[in-house]
């Protein structure tokens, strides 16, 4: 299931995280897709800051607590 979540990161830029929930037997996985902020009709990518770990993991977190929110 595809799932998109707006959020703001600092200095005010509101973005759109995409993710993805697969339901296997062993359990639920989320995946992190990409991440972009839009401007008008446009879409600008925004998933080189992905790369990073550290923003990886809390790109993670944020996909993971709206998935448990969804389930609940």
């Amino acid at each position: 299931m595809k799932r998109e979540v707006d959020f703001e990161l600092d200095l005010g830029i509101d973005v759109t995280l995409v993710y993805y929930i697969t339901e296997y037997p062993e359990g639920t996985y989320v995946e992190v897709d990409w991440l972009y902020y839009k401007s008008g009709k446009d879409k600008h990518d925004m998933s080189f800051l992905l790369e990073d770990k550290g923003f990886y993991e809390y790109m993670q977190e944020i996909a993971s607590e709206d998935s448990y929110e969804l389930m609940t």
